[in-house]
């Protein structure tokens, strides 16, 4: 794909790209905030109702894997787009319907796959072809998906308090509309079909016998990957159990808002230090350092009994949230070969993603069985400490930012 020379269309591609990562956090925020509303309007318990969140981190990763491969073969701008419509139509078809097991499929099936064909992955590969040469890839990366912990800072406090007034179902149906009506023709503006890439580079390449087989002997994959496995666990128990948890224990909508208006401003803040940081230094203290953060924020959870011990967790988790995802993005997509990039950060983010469904789901059977999340914070905590260490393999890898 040709690097964009226009500076007023990079300026409406970041804006619009922006917007759709901002509008798209609420596909899990929204989840997160009328959980209990949805779980009751259903029938079934906490670790039943956790088969949708379990579905949603397993497609969720499955979906990135094939937004990779759909990135490096049918192109991106093709892949997001369809995203934005499944997300739309996903919403929509939640709102209407009233089995559980319909609501699994198209919320746990449907939406996941269309949140990975948006997010991370293609928004990675995005940067990665249109700002070619940039020593600022880390940064406009970070400027990306920060658009998500701004959701976290204006969207997820907003949710909470319409939660007291709007069911469920109006809040999807709204936001289904909006997928639909305003960001698929911004995005149809912003970013146009282009012809698929070559096909001869990447599908030679990945067709090879041996393509696979070498990247799953790098040592260096497994590190990285790895190491997200215990991001996955940290940030699924975030997204899913974190709003449950602070309603059981802080009743007060402001008190809850204000941890995930802290939550996102500290996950922006991190988010550019982590972009600014990635384009000067070595992968390995990085992810570690963030890691070892996030495992200092899980012991600070563990012990919190007001709520300025949340506050103070909120801010740094928040710190190390996007920070993980921008290193472990970064690397991947510069360390593993230009013409397969996607497809081989789509089988990280999916070791990801599997951390993500053990977590959301022994996060709601140990609330079942003890009252409580302590334990599940713990176990949150552990992994986090895990990552700090495996991360620190790939100290003398010499990526091609490092």
């Amino acid at each position: 794909m040709a690097q964009i020379s226009s500076k007023k269309y990079v300026y409406l591609l970041i804006f619009v790209s922006f917007t759709l990562m901002f509008f798209s956090s609420s596909v899990k925020n929204v989840f997160q905030v009328w959980f209990v509303d949805i779980c009751t309007s259903f029938g079934v318990t906490r670790a039943e109702f956790s088969l949708s969140g379990v579905t949603f981190m397993m497609i969720t990763g499955v979906g990135a894997w094939v937004a990779g491969l759909l990135s490096d073969r049918l192109g991106v701008r093709k892949t997001i787009l369809l995203g934005n419509v499944l997300i739309a139509l996903s919403f929509i078809g939640s709102a209407l319907i009233a089995n559980f097991y319909a609501f699994v499929a198209i919320y746990g099936g449907l939406s996941a796959f269309a949140l990975a064909a948006v997010q991370y992955v293609p928004m990675g590969v995005l940067v990665e072809e249109t700002f070619k040469g940039s020593k600022n890839k880390g940064l406009i990366y970070a400027l990306l998906i920060n658009g998500t912990g701004l959701g976290f800072v204006i969207l997820s406090p907003l949710w909470v308090y319409l939660n007291l007034t709007i069911s469920w179902q109006e809040i999807y149906l709204i936001l289904g509309v909006f997928f639909l009506v305003v960001l698929t023709p911004l995005l149809f503006i912003a970013l146009p079909l282009s012809p698929a890439p070559s096909q001869n580079t990447a599908a030679q390449t990945q067709h090879d016998p041996h393509f696979w087989q070498n990247i799953l002997m790098n040592p260096a994959f497994w590190f990285i990957a790895l190491s997200f496995f215990g991001c996955g666990i940290n940030m699924a128990f975030i997204d899913i159990h974190f709003v449950p948890m602070m309603q059981d224990q802080y009743t007060a909508p402001a008190i809850v808002g204000a941890s995930l208006a802290v939550l996102g401003v500290m996950e922006m803040v991190g988010g550019f230090i982590a972009g600014w940081l990635s384009d000067r230094t070595r992968p390995a203290m990085l992810l570690s350092g963030f890691y070892f953060l996030r495992a200092v924020s899980g012991w600070l959870l563990m012990q919190s009994t007001n709520e300025t011990m949340l506050v103070v967790f909120s801010a740094i988790f928040g710190a190390t949230y996007l920070g993980t995802v921008i290193v472990t993005s970064l690397f991947t997509l510069q360390y593993f070969g230009k013409e397969n990039k996607g497809a081989v950060f789509g089988l990280v983010f999916f070791i990801h993603q599997i951390g993500a469904s053990l977590s959301t789901w022994a996060g709601a059977h140990i609330f079942d069985s003890y009252g409580s999340y302590h334990y599940a914070v713990a176990l949150a905590t552990a992994f986090s400490v895990a990552s700090a260490l495996i991360a620190l393999g790939l100290f003398n890898t010499k990526a091609a930012y490092s």
